[in-house]
């Protein structure tokens, strides 16, 4: 799961970097990037919630299981 989360920095980074970097700064071509780097943090975002969850369930999971 933290591979996910390397990937899509990685994605953000190139991103930005393509944007800045861009030959082809029209308002459209921008406007797509500023989506795609709104979409790849979200999925940042939800991807690092999602293993806050996991550990939070195989923590709970594990401590019911002492209680047997």
């Amino acid at each position: 799961m933290m591979k996910n989360v390397e990937v899509f920095a990685e994605q953000k980074n190139n991103l930005q970097k393509l944007r800045t970097e861009s030959m082809y700064r029209d308002k459209c071509t921008l406007q797509v990037m500023d989506l795609c780097l709104e979409a790849a943090c979200k999925i940042e975002h939800q991807q690092k919630e999602i293993m806050i969850l996991r550990n939070l369930l195989k923590n709970n999971k594990n401590g019911q299981e002492k209680n047997i």
